[in-house]
Formats: structure tokens, C-alpha cells, sequence
């Protein structure tokens, strides 16, 4: 088998396996007890155990007591609660096949600049040059500041479950839910960003398969443009320099595999998975021999779901490819019609308080702010109109 290639790996493994047990209780929302039964390994755990719990909000509306989950030991001994629950089931504590649901909100921020600087969020990043954590931004710090450009936060959302939830599963009763405050801060943080920046970004991370995912918070689209609207609304009371620009919509991204251009190898899988590992090439490499791009998958038991899964994860990898293309060409395009917003680059500026409008090209102010905004041009035309005819003698005469 050809040596794997770590710059195609997908995950960011934990230093060591994590302990399966199953939820007791939930005593706070900083703590569940875990019953990781008996162990024969002197250093693992046993028995019923007290373990932090690092999603302090609701998860799911759930009653987490009887469902598996997986702990991770810090081996810190300076902690009052070494082991953290990492992730839930909702499937039975001895169902072979668990799905898991992650819980860390705390790890987000780790595993996002982990995938940062490793490019997978290229078609929204671009080619990532710098990143840097905790930024400043107005009354907030937000969690990146990416190649100096494009302010990203980060959100877990755990209070609502985007999959299904088995009838066994109990609910807790209702609670009234609505945004913090320091969401809505954020968000109009980055809204304002836009004043200086082409782009600002929500992350949301969502640690499990998905079916769909909903707005979260109840937030729709108008609720976030009414949002920037008051932002904007808000920056009108100081003197701003706008660019504007007029951009088309983009294409959308068309990814095409054609079968003839794919390499696909089998091989026998490796790991932890009883008597069924190493008796059958399940596993799956695909190289997809234009890009070179390559995709291992040993997840499943079935060959078949190896190689769907696979081919899936490389549609997603040459759709950002093709979308960190088309998004380095776009901007490319942009700066070189927008420029950079420079005070050389400008054209006309309107100061309110002053009631003053300057055009920069000419070096004419006028302090006729209503007058220009009512439509009364004149005197800004036929200045325009002179400087251009100046220049136009003047080129003739350095022709001649």
C-alpha cells in the first residue's frame, strides 16, 4: 500500500482514544455523571465517575440520562474533573453502529484554526496567508481575523437538533429561548466590519451528520439585513468614504466527475473493529488523476459505503477547489475595478455636519451639500466639463 499522504486526512484525531460510558445525570449544566462500568487497564476509568460537561446551554432539549457517550482524559491532574464528555449517541448504549453528536463548544475555535491553516475552507477563505485569534472589533473580540481581510466568528449551536430524535429518546419540558445579547453584539460588529471589509462570516460547526440546517436562533435572512441596516443606519452620523461598485452574482460552482478520470484502489482496512478488519478490501483510496486530488474512506464495514462516502468527500473537495478558484478570480476582477479605498482614490466625498461636498478629481468643494442632493449639478458639471476640455488642450499641445 503506498504511503498515506497527511495533507488528505479530513479529521483532526484526539491524543489518545476516547473511554466510552453511558450518562447517568446531568446534576448542573457543568457536569454529568458517567457510568463507564468495570475496566480491566489500571488507568482507565470504572465505575460511576463525575466528568465536566463542556456545552453549558441546553443540548437538543434533551434527557441525556441513558444515552452512550465517549470521554476524553486530560491526564491533568490539577483538574477537579480530568475527563470531559466529548460526544453523545442517541442510539442504544449496544447498538455496534452509534452515531455520535458532538458536544465541545470550547474545541471549536481549535478545530477551526486546525482546518483554517490546513485550507479547507478555501472557498470561503481563499488561500489562507494569516490568521490570528481573539481580534478587537469594536465592543467585541471576535474568534479570527483571517489574512488581515475577512473577520470570522464561530458558533456551535447545540440547543437545537438538526437530525432525528428516536421516540425513546425523552424530551425536557419547554423553555423559553431567545438570541444573547452578545450574539447580537457580534453580529452587528460584523456588520460594521463591512464598512472597511468585503466579507465577514459566520461559522457554524456542527458535530454530527445533519439533515439540514436551520437558521439558528430563529435568525432569518430579513432579521440579519434589518440587523445591518441598523448598522449602517448607526455609521450615517459620522463621516464615512464609501466604494461603491456594481458586482454581478455569481456563477454558480458545477462540479462534473467523469468515471474516466478516477483511480479507485481497495485494500484491506486497519485499526481496532473485531474479526471483520483485515479479512476483506473494504476500504477505499480514489485519485482523481486531473487534480491528483486523493480520498481514503475505512469507516464502514460495506465496500459500497466506503465508496459512496469517499466519492461524496471528493465532490466536496474539488467543489472548494473549484469555488477558491472562481472566488480568487472574482476578487482578483473586484480590486481591480473597486481599487483599494484609498483617500488618492477617491472621488467625491460629502460630509454632512459640514454640508460640504468636495470632488477630488478637480479639487472643487462647494459647500451646496442639500442643493447637490436635490439634483442642482450645474455647477458640478460645467466644472467638470472645463477640466476635462483643459485637458483635452493640453494633451493636444503636448502632441503637437
Amino acid at each position: 500500500m503506498e504511503p498515506r499522504d497527511k495533507k488528505q486526512d479530513v479529521f483532526l484525531p484526539f491524543p489518545e482514544p476516547l473511554r466510552e460510558g453511558v450518562i447517568l445525570a446531568r446534576p448542573n449544566r457543568f457536569i454529568m455523571d458517567v457510568d463507564f462500568g468495570t475496566s480491566d487497564e489500571g488507568s482507565a476509568p470504572s465505575g460511576i465517575v463525575r466528568c465536566h460537561c463542556p456545552a453549558v446551554s441546553r443540548i437538543g432539549g434533551l434527557d441525556l440520562a441513558g444515552r452512550p457517550c465517549l470521554v476524553s482524559d486530560s491526564r491533568n491532574p490539577k483538574r477537579k474533573m480530568p475527563l470531559t464528555v466529548e460526544a453523545f449517541s442517541l442510539q442504544q448504549p449496544d447498538d455496534p453502529d452509534k452515531r455520535w453528536i458532538g458536544i465541545n463548544q470550547n474545541a471549536s475555535n481549535r478545530y477551526v484554526e486546525h482546518f483554517l491553516r490546513e485550507g479547507a475552507f478555501a472557498a470561503i477563505t481563499g488561500p489562507v496567508r494569516t490568521v490570528r485569534r481573539e481580534v478587537p472589533l469594536g465592543d467585541s473580540r471576535l474568534d479570527f481575523l483571517v489574512n488581515d481581510d475577512l473577520y470570522l466568528e464561530v458558533k456551535t449551536p447545540l440547543v437545537q437538533m438538526q437530525t432525528d430524535i428516536p421516540p425513546y429518546v425523552p424530551r425536557l419540558p419547554e423553555a423559553p429561548f431567545s438570541s444573547t445579547e452578545r450574539s447580537l453584539r457580534h453580529l452587528r460588529e460584523l456588520a460594521a466590519s463591512l464598512a472597511d471589509h468585503e466579507r465577514a462570516a459566520i461559522l457554524y460547526c456542527l458535530y454530527y451528520d445533519n439533515f439540514g440546517f436551520r437558521f439558528y436562533h430563529g435568525t432569518t435572512y430579513e432579521e440579519v439585513l434589518a440587523t445591518v441596516d441598523a448598522c449602517r443606519a448607526d455609521g450615517s452620523k459620522k463621516e464615512h468614504y464609501v466604494r461603491v461598485s456594481v458586482k454581478g452574482l455569481p456563477d454558480a460552482v458545477e462540479v462534473r466527475i467523469d468515471p474516466k478520470d478516477l483511480q479507485i484502489d481497495t485494500y484491506r482496512s486497519s485499526g481496532a473493529g473485531g474479526q471483520h478488519v483485515n479479512k476483506t478490501e473494504s476500504a477505499i483510496r480514489i485519485t482523481h488523476l486531473p487534480t491528483g486530488t486523493v480520498v481514503e474512506c475505512q469507516d464502514e464495514r460495506s465496500q459500497y459505503k466506503n465508496k459512496d462516502r469517499a466519492m461524496k468527500i471528493l465532490a466536496s473537495r474539488l467543489y472548494a477547489a473549484e469555488s477558491a478558484r472562481q472566488n480568487a478570480a472574482r476578487s482578483a476582477a473586484r480590486r481591480s475595478q473597486v481599487g483599494t479605498g484609498m483617500r488618492n482614490e477617491r472621488i467625491r466625498t460629502y460630509n454632512f455636519p459640514q454640508g460640504r461636498v468636495t470632488d477630488h478629481r478637480i479639487g472643487l468643494t462647494l459647500y451646496k451639500l442639500d442643493q447637490v442632493l436635490d439634483g442642482d449639478l450645474d455647477e458640478i458639471i460645467d466644472a467638470l466639463t472645463l477640466a476635462d476640455q483643459a485637458e483635452k488642450l493640453r494633451a493636444s499641445a503636448e502632441e503637437a
